[in-house]
């Protein structure tokens, strides 16, 4: 008797409520039990509004605690319809999935993958997808406030056959074996137009026998996107970057990419303008710096358990000609047009997440350098490099949160430009490595 009086008391809350909006400060109550780990009181506290006049994010999150008078499946199925792109509303959909259902949870897990715009979330659901063991049940509540600090560290060590840089290919090469020590540290501030970041990455490779070619480069960007609809995101990118090699500054470059992305059910489209300056301090090359004027064409499709990943790029490069380069004198063209088409294969696998990464670029200098070669003739040619690379990754999740990678990188760029002419600017490497990488995140 007790039961049945409960369930009309509930039924005439509902039916009261119905058609009345939830003030915000109410959201914002919810937001606050979730984020305590208190979903009784919010069970409690949302017994007198309509969930379904929630605003996704919130409905998702009221969702999780399992509220009285709904099937959750049901609101996060709502919640996802009026927000088809919102990744966390996919996330807090594949945990609580994980615990009541976790034979079906990997396709919401898939669809985190595929809609995520956050990395971390990207990263949580590969290590769900790969069968990393979390008792959801006992997992903390997501940390859901309006700034997010999120990165990763790794280490690693190697073996290289060419330590230069391609651009100083030219050099004599000398394999070596080291390691590398890297990181990324992201803090990104929420808005209801978007978000404003701060992003910083830096990389240090350090080679045993070719300690000229020690290269440390960081960079730092802030982000401003703004969501101009529910699947659509601009992206204002002001960057700059930083490096040294043997200890000595390197490159210097600063500029700014504007970014347009298209977020869909099968796949993410984006077009991004990219335009820089750099400065090198490299005495042997620094005539080639000038104005980048970069374009990119991107598209990402994930078909089940997969990511599949193509970019293809075009960038133009204006230098003024100079007349002595490399120990020679003519005239030597620095302006280039470059063409490239990136792609990367990723699959997630019971146990460990594989990845392949093929690059072709073709570099054509803008008209003919004029020089004598090697062997005393006068030559007038146009510089035109193939390069072509590979490389594959496989990462196996250790523990939540750190992986263990091992990869193989070729590559090698094929120039017209060889021996006997005033520089050999064809270059061959490989490198082989393992290392460990850990990830963080405020959530």
């Amino acid at each position: 008797m007790k039961i049945l009086m409960l369930g009309l008391l509930l039924f005439s809350r509902l039916a009261a409520v119905a058609d009345t909006a939830v003030p915000e400060r109410a959201q914002a109550q919810i937001l606050q039990f979730y984020t305590d780990g208190n979903c009784i009181e919010a069970q409690k506290f949302m017994i007198q509004y309509n969930l379904k006049k929630l605003r996704p994010n919130i409905m998702a999150i009221a969702a999780s605690c399992e509220p009285l008078g709904y099937n959750p499946e049901e609101l996060f199925a709502r919640a996802e319809e009026l927000s088809p792109t919102g990744d966390l509303i996919l996330v807090l959909h594949a945990k609580y999935r994980s615990i009541h259902d976790p034979k079906n949870s990997d396709e919401i897990w898939q669809k985190v993958l595929m809609l995520a715009r956050n990395t971390y979330f990207r990263e949580l659901a590969k290590e769900r997808l790969a069968g990393v063991l979390v008792d959801e049940k006992n997992e903390r509540p997501l940390k859901l406030s309006d700034y997010t600090l999120l990165g990763n560290a790794f280490f690693a060590g190697f073996y290289k056959r060419n330590p230069e840089q391609p651009e100083l290919a030219f050099e004599n090469p000398r394999h070596s074996q080291g390691g590398v020590l890297g990181g990324l540290f992201v803090y990104r501030k929420w808005y209801d137009f978007g978000s404003l970041g701060i992003r910083y990455s830096g990389i240090y490779e350090n080679f045993g026998k070719a300690s000229l070619y020690n290269f440390f480069n960081n960079s730092l960007e802030t982000p401003l996107s703004f969501h101009v609809a529910t699947s659509k995101d601009l992206i204002f990118r002001p960057f700059l970057g930083y490096s040294s090699l043997g200890g000595e500054p390197y490159h210097f470059i600063y500029g700014v990419g504007m970014k347009a992305a298209v977020y869909t059910g099968s796949h993410v489209q984006s077009v991004q303008g990219i335009f820089y300056n750099d400065r090198i301090y490299h005495s042997a090359i620094n005539a080639t710096e000038g104005a980048h004027y970069r374009f990119e064409f991107a598209w990402d499709f994930y078909p089940i358990f997969w990511t599949i990943s193509t970019v293809f790029a075009a960038e133009h490069v204006s230098s003024p000609n100079v007349s002595s380069f490399l120990g020679s004198t003519g005239d030597f063209v620095m302006s280039h047009n470059d063409l490239s088409v990136e792609f990367k294969f990723e699959r997630e696998l019971p146990h460990f997440g594989l990845e392949v990464s093929p690059k072709i670029r073709y570099r054509a200098d803008t008209d003919d350098s004029t020089y004598v070669n090697r062997l005393g003739a006068s030559i007038s040619k146009q510089r035109e490099d193939f390069e072509f690379s590979l490389k594959t990754m496989i990462t196996v999740p250790l523990i939540k949160s750190v992986q263990f990678f091992s990869w193989y990188e070729w590559n090698n760029i094929y120039s017209n430009f060889g021996n006997i002419d005033f520089a050999n600017f064809n270059y061959h490497n490989h490198t082989v490595g393992l290392g460990l990488r850990a990830q963080f995140s405020s959530y």
